[in-house]
């Protein structure tokens, strides 16, 4: 059966916060929309609070293979004609749906609503959109994201987005799975590339939180040797495939900065985990790319 509205939600480790965002969804969604669960691997109690909800929800339960795999089994049983993605630790806003479904009998390739931070300790108004950017400004603001006019739009994640999803099969767009970080803005630059008409909704829609100690990234000591490797590969395929000489200054402003925080995240783990004081010289080595 079609729907018109697929939410994938990529859950790992999620049982604090999941049943908000469900409850969330679920007291808007009616037979048009599809909630998709793909539990990744979970030890807690993420699989019994998706049980509760029986065939409220589309329940896919599969070994651990991180968010982009998990968003990817979530995208191959959507039913909907247009897709959004939720994390699990955030919630939408009560008039989301109805907002979605209404947008999107304008028939464009993507939807970008304003977001709020809602476990930031200054909170920010609103910022509606004067003048829309451009689809090159906005592909600027994913790779630069200093350049970005609006706090309350993130170019670079896959939340606060709705996209057609025939746009996604059409150009075979998919997660790229093995990333530490940077899988969202990956997938977006394609999606980017690929759009042709594209919509502002000014209206917060979206409320994520940035905090989160279930993460896997605070969980895990990272190897930011390969995380950078594998930014800069993905990156630099979607520069090539794409042709997108224009943005070379950005590009490799985007990589200098990646390079400068990885470093500075590194530095912050040791101290804490390592046992390295503030005073200690460090050595960081970073293997030439063959």
């Amino acid at each position: 059966m079609n729907k018109q509205l697929s939410i994938i939600i990529p859950a790992f480790n999620a049982e604090k916060n999941l049943r908000r965002c469900l409850d969330c969804l679920l007291s808007q969604a009616d037979g048009s929309c599809q909630v998709i669960v793909v539990n990744d691997g979970s030890r807690d109690g993420t699989g019994d609070i998706c049980a509760s909800y029986g065939g409220k929800i589309t329940y896919i339960d599969k070994r651990n293979g991180g968010v982009s795999s998990a968003r990817n089994a979530g995208l191959k049983a959507a039913l909907g004609e247009y897709v959004t993605f939720v994390d699990s630790d955030d919630f939408v806003s009560d008039d989301f749906v109805a907002l979605a479904l209404g947008e999107m009998t304008t028939h464009k390739d993507v939807y970008f609503f304003l977001h709020r931070q809602d476990d930031a300790k200054t909170q920010i108004e609103p910022v509606p959109f004067g003048n829309e950017p451009g689809k090159e400004d906005i592909i600027r603001y994913t790779l630069f994201s200093k350049e970005n006019p609006n706090p309350n739009m993130n170019f670079r994640s896959v939340w606060g987005k709705m996209i057609r999803r025939s746009l996604l099969d059409e150009h075979s767009i998919i997660f790229p799975e093995g990333l530490a970080l940077g899988e969202d803005m990956v997938f977006m630059l394609y999606v980017y590339s690929a759009m042709n008409t594209y919509s502002f909704v000014n209206k917060v829609a979206y409320h994520y939180f940035f905090l989160n100690p279930d993460s896997a990234t605070n969980r895990s000591k990272p190897n930011m040797e390969a995380i950078i490797e594998a930014n800069d590969a993905a990156l630099s395929t979607w520069m090539r495939e794409e042709n997108n000489t224009e943005y070379d200054l950005y590009y490799y402003s985007y990589r200098l900065n990646d390079v400068i925080l990885m470093l500075k995240f590194r530095w912050m783990y040791m101290l804490k985990h390592d046992g390295i004081k503030k005073n200690d010289s460090c050595d960081f080595r970073f293997s030439e790319s063959s």
